[in-house]
């Protein structure tokens, strides 16, 4: 049996872990609690969410004990780009999976991982802001589906996947450890970009032929990632197009 500890947790510098058996999502307990007095570091980890949240309000299934679920706590001193924290951390992620499962991982723009064509990871960064440009907080919340459920997956979820077949004691809380230790020194140098060249060599959409989703959905080639991480799409006429995150989704013919 693989669960997850303290033990390991609380010696990540700058980190200040707490572990629950449940919660609604973890991203929601630290948006009702930020300004409560709450610093940088925070880390909420659950078992299980019976509430589990993603991007544009979709629903993150997340069975106990068969997964990662966590958010983390940022306190950004100047104005920052969502976009980049969560290219940080899914760069961090796949660094995470690799050093320790030894499993090569994509990324999908701008915030899904996959694992033999199916999604094993999904990220969910958000600003609380009290006026301004700069937020006062970020909340980056991350869950990965280690092992297959026992029950396996809820239907309509047909291109979830896992990581491993076999549960192995420990490395539920190895995994947290390395990703967050991944992860901090690339949101501390963010300005830097240094992890983009990473995020765009394991990128699942560059080189292929992408349908963009939105009012009138259109096909078109992913050429490329920007420095401020927005995909550029060749469309059927030849136009380049730079889309935000914010405002479009992509698909592939894995979805």
């Amino acid at each position: 049996m693989d669960r997850i500890t303290i033990e390991g947790l609380d010696s990540i510098e700058g980190i200040r872990v707490k572990i629950f058996e449940e919660l609604e999502s973890t991203n929601s307990y630290l948006k009702a609690r930020a300004y409560t007095g709450l610093r940088e570091g925070e880390l909420i980890v659950a078992k299980t969410q019976s509430q589990g949240r993603g991007r544009r309000g979709r629903s993150f299934y997340s069975p106990k004990d068969t997964g990662i679920y966590m958010s983390l706590l940022l306190e950004p001193t100047e104005t920052v780009m969502v976009e980049l924290v969560t290219a940080a951390l899914a760069v961090a992620a796949a660094r995470a999976i690799k050093k320790t499962l030894e499993l090569d991982v994509k990324i999908k723009w701008v915030n899904d991982i996959f694992y033999e064509n199916r999604k094993v990871a999904g990220i969910l960064t958000e600003g609380l802001y009290s006026g301004g440009n700069k937020p006062d907080y970020l909340i980056v919340g991350i869950g990965i589906n280690l092992y297959r459920p026992n029950d396996g997956f809820l239907d309509g979820l047909d291109e979830a996947g896992y990581l491993l077949e076999e549960k192995k004691e420990g490395l539920l809380n190895l995994l947290i450890k390395d990703l967050i230790q991944e992860f901090w020194p690339l949101y501390q140098n963010l300005d830097r970009r240094e992890f983009l060249k990473e995020y765009k060599k394991r990128s699942l959409l560059l080189g292929r032929e992408i349908l963009v989703l939105g009012e009138k959905p259109w096909k078109g080639l992913a050429l490329d990632i920007d420095e401020d991480c927005n995909l550029l799409v060749e469309d059927q006429q030849g136009k380049v197009h730079s889309l935000y995150s914010g405002e479009v989704s992509v698909r592939t013919s894995l979805d």
